[in-house]
């Protein structure tokens, strides 16, 4: 039972330090892109390699979050493979 117990506490902190990775490369990407005087809307592509598949949900949020309000379906950039 204590191993079942952590296990799930193992993977709820594994859950949120890739989100907060997720997070941090976006503000990192956000930070460069200011400094060279663009806007995420400027990126035209993305390319995204996770571990596993699981993951990607917690990527695309952060991705869609750092795109902000301007992003849509009809200017949205899409995945090439899921």
């Amino acid at each position: 039972m204590l191993q079942v117990l952590i296990e799930c506490q193992w993977a709820s902190v594994f859950h949120f330090l890739f989100v907060c990775q997720s997070e941090l490369i976006f503000d990192n990407l956000g930070c460069l892109l200011q400094e060279a005087g663009l806007e995420p809307r400027d990126v035209v592509h993305f390319r995204a390699y996770v571990t596993d598949r699981s993951h990607f949900p917690q990527y695309m949020a952060a991705r869609d979050a750092f795109l902000g309000a301007d992003h849509s379906e009809d200017n949205a950039v899409k995945p090439v493979r899921v």
